[in-house]
């Protein structure tokens, strides 16, 4: 693929997984900053054995440069932490059309209400959660996905008992001054591999940017999610790899910026 560079439309954008702590406690955020804005806190209960999901993006706060805080008590958990970098290069708010819900599933083709979302929005990722009551497992539901009507989303699939994480790009919100500027966000689950073997991620280039992996253990019962950002790489183009964590048996949740279209 190429085209027109993207100039770094959503890597203002920072992921982190972090443990929690009791309510209006500090957590460490490597590099946050107070000018920073948060976009998404995603809270896994527990931290050993992944049971939930919840969005806990209200409850939380940047208090000091380096630490977040929650009014909710987070201990034993996991805390994924999603913001925006508005002192890292010159997009400031420039993808903040990004929005992230957490939706009980249904019966397939039902509505689901995503207040604010549209028909003209994005769809950038479904994630598919068995079940919601004690997470087993994860796939990407994104190709059966898609907003019916203004305020309504629906799924082909199946999802009664279930949980969707849903990624989507508000293209019509006034707030969003940059129109699309966050569809170069690309989010795939993969099927692990041992260290340094080719998995394939569709359309990716060398060129693109890994901006989060997490690694799920095991793909047949979710317990744990592990950061291994520092690991992950393009090594040829469609081609993704681990560099050192054997993650047969395994899922692996890669986040990355397409920096070419």
């Amino acid at each position: 693929m190429s085209g027109m560079a993207l100039a770094r439309s959503s890597n203002a954008f920072k992921f982190e997984l972090v443990d929690g702590d009791s309510a209006s406690t500090n957590i460490p955020v490597a590099n946050v900053t107070t000018s920073d804005e948060l976009v998404f806190i995603g809270h896994f209960s527990t931290k050993a054995n992944i049971a939930s999901l919840v969005d806990d993006t209200a409850n939380c706060s940047i208090t000091s440069a380096g630490n977040i805080q929650s009014a909710t008590d987070t201990s034993s958990d996991l805390l994924m932490a999603v913001w925006n970098d508005v002192t890292d290069g010159p997009n400031t708010r420039s993808a903040m059309g990004l929005q992230f819900e957490i939706l009980t599933g249904t019966t397939a083709a039902t509505n689901i209400t995503v207040t604010g979302a549209t028909t003209d929005d994005e769809i950038l990722f479904v994630g598919h959660f068995s079940t919601l009551a004690s997470i087993a497992t994860v796939v990407d539901d994104t190709a059966n996905c898609s907003f019916a009507t203004d305020g309504n989303f629906q799924s082909a699939t199946d999802t009664s008992n279930d949980m969707l994480f849903v990624i989507w790009n508000d293209l019509t919100s006034s707030s969003n001054a940059a129109t699309r500027s966050a569809t170069c966000l690309q989010v795939s689950i993969l099927a692990g591999a041992n260290a340094t073997t080719n998995i394939a991620v569709a359309g990716a280039l060398t060129t693109d940017e890994v901006l989060f992996v997490g690694h799920g253990t095991t793909a047949a019962l979710l317990e744990s999610i592990a950061d291994l950002t520092s690991e992950g790489s393009f090594t040829s183009d469609g081609q993704f790899q681990m560099s050192s964590t054997a993650t047969g048996s395994d899922i692996l949740w890669l986040w990355w910026n397409k920096t070419s279209i």
